[in-house]
């Protein structure tokens, strides 16, 4: 999200366990409501405001992430395992606006 690229993580907080559908979107990622853990669209950890300054806790914290890409204002996931496959190119995702 930090470039502006969509992305899809799981669905509860890796923490507690928290639903992360209630979260707070922010430009960096989601925070989680309960404890204020940041997540980036790859799922990575980047804040856990609890943990002192010099903690280096939340870089081994990985949530669930999915692929996602964007066709003609709609947003696709992969949520399935491996490599997604290639996406189809129906004439509708090819098309002018």
């Amino acid at each position: 999200m930090r470039n502006g690229d969509y992305g899809l993580i799981g669905r509860f907080c890796a923490h507690r366990g928290v639903d992360l559908s209630f979260g707070r979107l922010e430009k960096s990622g989601l925070r989680c409501l309960y404890h204020g853990w940041l997540y980036d669209s790859a799922g990575h950890c980047l804040e856990q405001p609890a943990e002192p300054e010099h903690s280096r806790f939340h870089a081994k914290i990985q949530q669930t992430s999915y692929p996602c890409e964007v066709r003609n204002g709609i947003v696709f996931a992969y949520l399935g395992g491996g490599e997604p496959p290639p996406f189809p190119h129906y004439d509708c995702f090819t098309a002018p606006r």
